[in-house]
């Protein structure tokens, strides 16, 4: 689903379930703001995507969730199933064969087409300094 596709009640609905929230001018004091303000921005099908995320980070809610209805709704707290340490070598190996894999068929990619664009290089090397930084956290 792309950006514009999003939709104001949608998402408002999907938040307001999350926080047990019934009606807009509550929903506009949950976000920090006037309800005439939260009522314009129904109106013109805007979304505050800014607020939107401070809301669901301070309610540990799932954005895939509000934004797309994907997903838990709620983000598992990380004291709820703590792994031992063999669990978290485990799962930095994973992460890190996953991002030694997404660059390496992002090479093959790149290879094969022609440059498409900076960002495409910046993001490149984003994601091989994230892959140095786990195999470092993994020594």
């Amino acid at each position: 689903m792309l950006l514009e596709e999003l939709s104001f009640e949608k998402v408002f609905k999907r938040l307001k379930d999350v926080l047990s929230i019934i009606r807009d001018s509550d929903m506009a004091r949950a976000i920090g703001t006037q309800p005439n303000k939260f009522g314009m921005w129904k109106s013109r099908n805007f979304l505050p995507l800014e607020l939107i995320n401070e809301v669901c980070k301070n309610n540990r809610i799932s954005i895939n969730y509000v934004l797309y209805g994907q997903g838990p709704q709620k983000i598992p707290d990380s004291d709820s199933s703590p792994l031992s340490l063999e669990e978290k070598v485990e799962l930095f190996t994973v992460q890190k064969k996953l991002l030694q894999l997404f660059v390496e068929k992002s090479e093959q990619l790149r290879a094969a087409l022609p440059p498409i664009s900076d960002k495409l290089q910046a993001e490149m090397n984003l994601l091989k300094r994230a892959a140095e930084l786990l195999e470092k956290n993994l020594s």
